[in-house]
């Protein structure tokens, strides 16, 4: 809805998806591939176990364009305990 209300001012797709432990091809084909993928504030979620994690990296690098930039951010547990 906010990317609607800005008047679509650049190329972009959404998709909801547990990215972290699903398959994305249901959603996103294979052989589409983006300049960009951006996950902020949840990729600590990734983390719960080695296989999800580089599931969740495999998955980034299957669609991730060669030179493609990965946005990634995760909370500092120490900095949200204090």
């Amino acid at each position: 809805e906010r990317y609607d209300a800005l008047g679509r001012p650049f190329e972009a797709r959404f998709a909801a998806l547990d990215a972290f432990h699903q398959d994305w091809s249901p959603i996103i084909p294979k052989e589409e591939i983006f300049d960009a993928i951006s996950c902020q504030f949840a990729l600590h979620y990734c983390f719960d176990e080695e296989s999800t994690a580089k599931h969740t990296l495999r998955m980034v690098s299957q669609h991730l364009r060669k030179g493609g930039a990965f946005f990634g951010t995760i909370p500092d547990a120490s900095t949200i305990m204090e």
